[in-house]
Order: C-alpha cells, then structure tokens, then sequence
C-alpha cells in the first residue's frame, strides 16, 4: 500500500482544483464588487444632496477608484481563501499558481488612466496581494482547528 491510498480524499484534492476555482472566483469578483461600490457611492451621494459624479470606470486620481481596488483587494482575499480550503496542505503552488493567473489576467484588462507608477503597482500588487492573504487566512484557521 502507498501512502497515496493511505491519506484522506481531502487531502489528495489536486492543486489546479484550487487553482481554477480560486481565479474563476477572482474573476467573478473582480466584476462584481467595483459595480456594488459604485452603485454605493453614487447612492452615498444622493443620499447627501449631491449629485453623483462618479465616472465609469473611475479614473485613478479619483478617490473612488481607491475604494474599486479596496474591494478588488477583498474579493481576491476571499477567492484566495476559498481556493485554499479546496485544496489544502498545497500553500506554496497554491500560492505561486493563483498569482501567476492573476498577473496573467490583469495584463489584459483596461489599463488606468491616468498612468503612474503608484497606480500601476496599486492595480497589479492588489490583487496578487490579496489572494497570498486569503490563502495564508485559510492556511492559519486550517491550523488553529488542527490545534484544537
């Protein structure tokens, strides 16, 4: 008998499992929080006498824009998490393959104009940033439960 046959079918799940979810997840996010913020802002504005002046997409001197990649940030938090509950005991791979994908996809999404060096690292860190979060969150509750 191997040691394959001898560990729990959790813990054999393949890592592209994890992969495809965890970026299919961000994908999925990655369009539908900045919808959820704009609305929300716009709706803020209304509420407080205003007019809405918020553009679509926002541009990157906007504050705005900073709330879209705040949310940007969350949801690859949580595609990370998610992608590492579907996969655990692979963090490393995990990790490196989910931030390749990310990488991947942002390069062929509109850019943020206009450009600048802060914007360009915001646009492409967050993202990758926040799925390392979500997979070190899930890797720290996966060991706190383990140590209770």
């Amino acid at each position: 008998m191997t040691n394959v046959e001898q560990t729990p079918a959790a813990a054999r799940r393949p890592v592209w499992l994890g992969i495809t979810v965890g970026w299919l997840a961000q994908l999925g996010l990655k369009a539908l929080l900045p919808i959820v913020v704009m609305v929300g802002l716009s709706y803020w504005q209304l509420a407080t006498g205003g007019q809405p002046s918020i553009q679509s997409p926002p541009r990157s001197n906007d504050p705005a824009w900073y709330g879209v990649q705040v949310a940007i940030f969350l949801g690859s938090v949580l595609a990370g998490f998610l992608a590492a509950r579907l996969a655990p005991g692979r963090t490393v791979p995990l990790a490196l393959g989910l931030a390749a994908m990310s990488l991947l996809t942002t390069f062929f999404e509109q850019f943020p104009m206009p450009l600048s060096g802060t914007t360009i690292l915001i646009w492409t860190a967050g993202p990758c940033l926040g799925l390392l979060a979500g997979v070190w969150l899930a890797r720290l509750s996966a060991s706190a439960v383990a140590s209770d």
